[in-house]
């Protein structure tokens, strides 16, 4: 299981961006592979937000890009195929 630990260094992130986290990981894990806009109007929340969710996912090793450029890039859960 994946853990939501923040990184070590600067402060801790608040509760609503630990939480948008998980809905976008989450998100993917149910639905597959979603480009950022996809996740965005899918989850109800700003793209600059998803993108936001999506860096801090992918630092992690939790999401990685698929295929596509810019805001047509697949992003998939880590343990998730890419099409």
């Amino acid at each position: 299981m994946e853990t939501m630990e923040r990184p070590k260094r600067g402060a801790p992130p608040r509760p609503e961006v630990v939480a948008r986290d998980r809905l976008v990981l989450r998100f993917l894990k149910e639905t597959g592979p979603q480009t950022r806009n996809a996740l965005a109007e899918g989850l109800g929340i700003e793209k600059r937000l998803t993108w936001l969710a999506l860096d801090r996912l992918r630092r992690r090793n939790l999401v990685r890009k698929c295929a596509g450029e810019g805001a047509e890039t697949l992003w998939s859960a880590g343990t998730e195929p890419c099409p």
